[in-house]
């Protein structure tokens, strides 16, 4: 005699189950409590099954949002292999090979001689605005989606001698979000929350956006939604990203945490765990290369140089 079937093999609305013939019920997509046999029968059942439906779904959604993006997204500095610095003005994006290079190794190579040529690659730095657009492009061209979010924010400021093109950088952006660029998310989220460029301002989009940013490990956005989630009210909630953020070297969002405890939003110790782990995230980025270059020079454009 075989086993009655499961539960979770039963159509919710109609009672079929998979031994029935030409029957082969699926999750619901949103919570994967319950399961249908077709779209009809999800469709009926709908009014019984709406508020625990938001609920679980609810619940998956900040299991993923809280449980993902714990560590910084950028990869090592290919050069001292260690992690990037949070700073985007502290290293330097190479337009020939689309590394990443903190400013201690760019400093260091220069002394050794190397003069203009790329600490990675070898190749000669470009210096004008044309030579850095044409390998931004020819690296596109190959494929590099790094190389496509900081063509996109060119276009989305108008830099490097770029005409600003928003709805250009807007695609590009997307595209390179799509191929799993973190920062393309976060400036997407800016775009549609700033209403940069005449853009319409649409909250749903930035905190989608921030939301995918935050999830790969993006500590900026991570902490653009502790902001809203603060402005809303919902301080447990902010308090959460706030902390996420914290541990990965972010500043702010310790000096959000400070805000809320000192406003009696966050208990002494939340703040002394937050300190405690922006503290070891500072000196994990920390090298003596790199605090001398920071003295010797530093560019002020609010975003990584790129060469």
């Amino acid at each position: 005699m075989s086993n009655p079937p499961s539960v979770a093999e039963v159509c919710a609305n109609c009672g079929k189950t998979s031994e029935d013939e030409g029957v082969n019920p699926k999750n619901c997509s949103s919570c994967f409590l319950v399961k249908y046999c077709g779209r009809e029968c999800q469709k009926k059942h709908w009014t019984q099954h709406k508020l625990v439906c938001r609920r679980r779904a609810a619940e998956l959604h900040d299991e993923a949002l809280f449980g993902e993006g714990h560590t910084y997204y950028e990869e090592d500095c290919p050069i001292c292999m260690l992690q990037l610095p949070l700073d985007p003005m502290d290293y330097t994006n190479k337009a020939c090979c689309s590394k990443k290079i903190c400013d201690g190794c760019i400093l260091s190579a220069k002394k050794t001689g190397m003069g203009e040529l790329c600490p990675f690659c070898k190749q000669t730095t470009a210096k004008t605005d044309a030579q850095i657009v044409a390998s931004a492009h020819a690296r596109v061209a190959a494929k590099d989606y790094v190389a496509m979010d900081v063509l996109g924010e060119s276009y989305l400021h108008g830099r490097y001698g770029l005409p600003r093109d928003v709805p250009r950088a807007i695609e590009m952006l997307n595209e390179s979000a799509k191929h799993g660029v973190a920062k393309s998310h976060n400036s997407l989220g800016v775009v549609y929350g700033q209403g940069v460029g005449g853009v319409a301002r649409d909250l749903k989009k930035a905190i989608y956006h921030y939301e995918l940013a935050a999830r790969k490990g993006h500590p900026k956005a991570r902490h653009n939604l502790g902001v809203l989630a603060e402005r809303s009210r919902q301080y447990d909630r902010a308090l959460r990203h706030y902390m996420i953020a914290a541990n990965m070297g972010k500043d702010s969002s310790l000096k959000a945490i400070k805000n809320l405890f000192e406003n009696g939003y966050a208990k002494k110790s939340d703040y002394g765990s937050a300190l405690k782990g922006y503290q070891d995230a500072v000196e994990e980025l920390s090298s003596p290369e790199r605090k001398d270059a920071k003295l010797q020079w530093r560019d002020t454009s609010g975003d990584c140089v790129i060469q």
